[in-house]
Order: C-alpha cells, then sequence, then structure tokens
C-alpha cells in the first residue's frame, strides 16, 4: 500500500493505470480500513491477482510468461 504526500492511497505502482487513473481513495476522507475494505478494493486485489507487469514490488515470481 502507498499513500502520496496528498494523502491518495494505492495498492500498487499501476494502480492508476489499471483502474482509468483511479486511486482507493484519500486518507484525509477515509481511514485505511474503509479504503481497503471498498468495493475499489477488492476490484483492485482482483485486477492486481491477473497482473504479469513488472513492477518492481513482485517482480521476483510475478514475470510475464515466457513466449
Amino acid at each position: 500500500m502507498m499513500v502520496d504526500q496528498h494523502g491518495n492511497v494505492q495498492l500498487c505502482f499501476f494502480m492508476r493505470d489499471i483502474l482509468n487513473g483511479r486511486a482507493l481513495g484519500n486518507v484525509r476522507q477515509s481511514s485505511l480500513r474503509q479504503l481497503c475494505e471498498s468495493g475499489l478494493a477488492t476490484e483492485a486485489r482482483g485486477v492486481m491477482a491477473r497482473c504479469r507487469r513488472n513492477c518492481g514490488m513482485l517482480n521476483c515470481h510475478r514475470k510475464q510468461a515466457a513466449s
């Protein structure tokens, strides 16, 4: 989980790319628990489970399959 200097919460480096520019929300307006249990967080985790982009967070076991 990442929180930027404005309080916007993301679960991964590419989250805004894979969720059409959306962050989970802002910690100045909602608690981390509310953000992590939200419908958008559930959607984001589903996308992340299928993601194979080499983001640096999980690159040891999320590399793209060899073609």
